[in-house]
């Protein structure tokens, strides 16, 4: 893996070491074969950031989730992270790429045409959409339930 900027590379030992706040899918494969992705908007900074932390109590990086038969991640985009109330101060601390988000980039990165941000379906690259859940499981059923919880 390449890491791009004036940072030294990551070495196993670091990885080793932070193994507690790496997302278990970047670690091992997450072989559950059922999912949805949600997409989110906050409307509302106080509540957005209550259900967030209930959220937290599901997502698959906590120990007491394994073996449930389903993950949640969520990820975030600046946007969200802004309507969450992070400080301009900690808003800037991103890399730029992170901040113009993909739709900024788009022609830096060839979605250009029929691929341009334009026509990307259900507001994907711009502002509106704040964060996205992903959300497996072991069945269909479990899928209903998990969103649904």
């Amino acid at each position: 893996m390449a890491i791009l900027g004036s940072q030294p590379g990551l070495t196993s030992a670091d990885l080793k070491a932070n193994l507690h706040d790496i997302q278990d899918n970047v670690v091992t494969p997450i072989l559950l074969r059922y999912g949805r992705h949600i997409f989110l908007r906050f409307n509302d900074g106080a509540k957005s950031r209550a259900w967030l932390r209930n959220m937290f109590q599901r997502v698959n990086a906590r120990q007491q989730e394994h073996g449930r038969g389903f993950t949640v991640n969520i990820g975030f985009t600046h946007h969200g992270l802004k309507a969450l109330g992070l400080s301009e101060r900690a808003l800037a601390s991103f890399p730029e790429a992170f901040r113009v988000g993909m739709g900024g980039r788009a022609s830096a990165v060839g979605d250009l045409g029929p691929h341009a941000p334009e026509h990307w379906e259900g507001g994907l690259g711009g502002p509106d959409i704040h964060a996205m859940a992903w959300l497996r499981t072991d069945s269909d059923q479990g899928r209903e339930e998990v969103t649904c919880h």
